[in-house]
């Protein structure tokens, strides 16, 4: 239900170090850290569009995650928010969230070692995130 949507594409605005809106115990951070911000009300609206129970609304399940990430450019709005199960099987391989987390922490790094441009990243993982992990070879990890 969500195709992902980025606030930025550059390259400076997620290597830069930002000194607002950290997390209390910072005094510096990241873009994610410094734009993180989805409240309460937004999350249950997510669960609440994908049919999610009350009993499986735990990380134990699955979770309300950035489409597109934050550490990417990632928005915060609700086109960019989707619930993501822990485990989802598909062609014999479990593609939940820890294998797009496992993606999203590789295209991160690329991006930052100047290896990946942004705008690549965010056509490769709205265009199929799966083939994307495919791909880097990061199934061949597991």
């Amino acid at each position: 239900m969500t195709w992902g949507k980025p606030d930025t594409l550059s390259v400076d605005d997620l290597t830069k170090t930002y000194t607002e809106h950290c997390p209390a115990s910072k005094t510096t951070c990241t873009y994610s850290q410094s734009h993180r911000d989805v409240n309460t009300a937004l999350h249950k609206e997510i669960y609440d569009e994908y049919n999610v129970p009350q009993a499986r609304r735990n990380i134990k399940s699955g979770e309300v995650d950035h489409f597109y990430p934050l550490c990417e450019g990632g928005s915060n709005d609700k086109e960019n928010l989707w619930y993501q199960p822990a485990a989802n099987d598909w062609n014999g391989k479990d593609f939940g969230y820890h294998a797009k987390d496992k993606l999203e922490t590789y295209i991160c790094v690329q991006i930052k070692a100047g290896k990946l441009e942004p705008q690549e990243a965010y056509d490769r993982m709205t265009g199929d995130w799966v083939k994307f992990y495919i791909d880097e070879g990061l199934d061949d990890e597991d």
